[in-house]
């Protein structure tokens, strides 16, 4: 089982049609990250108290990607894409981008490259991207 801290748990919340669920353990990390680029040992358990927060975005009921919460955010897309992949790796960055702003984790875990900050600066944005 992972041990999230409060301020993770408040994390879960649905950003531009993105919902951001926690993965509870390893063999839910393991089966969601299983479908991503990544690669992970299936053996081998993550252990609960690694300090990092693991999401799964899913938008539409549909695995749309893995998130990992630490220093930095880090992304592990699907193997399976639609057609327009690039277009659809940016919606999902911009979600994550505007889902870190929504719950006060950009100074925490903000972006790292210098055109992301665009996205957090847009004006008007006063629901951070949530429709």
């Amino acid at each position: 089982m992972y041990h999230y801290p409060a301020e993770a748990e408040a994390c879960k919340s649905v950003v531009d049609g993105y919902e951001f669920r926690l993965l509870r353990n390893s063999d839910e990390y393991l089966e969601q990250v299983f479908y991503c680029r990544t690669r992970v040992n299936r053996e081998a358990p993550i252990r609960g108290d690694d300090g990092i927060w693991h999401f799964a975005l899913f938008k539409a009921g549909n695995l749309a990607a893995c998130l990992e919460v630490h220093s930095v955010f880090e992304l592990l897309y699907p193997v399976v894409c639609p057609p327009d992949v690039e277009f659809e790796y940016a919606r999902i960055r911009i979600a994550v981008l505007r889902w870190l702003k929504k719950h006060g984790l950009t100074e925490r875990f903000g972006p790292y490259f210098p055109g992301d900050y665009v996205y957090l600066a847009e004006e008007g944005d006063e629901n951070y991207g949530v429709r």
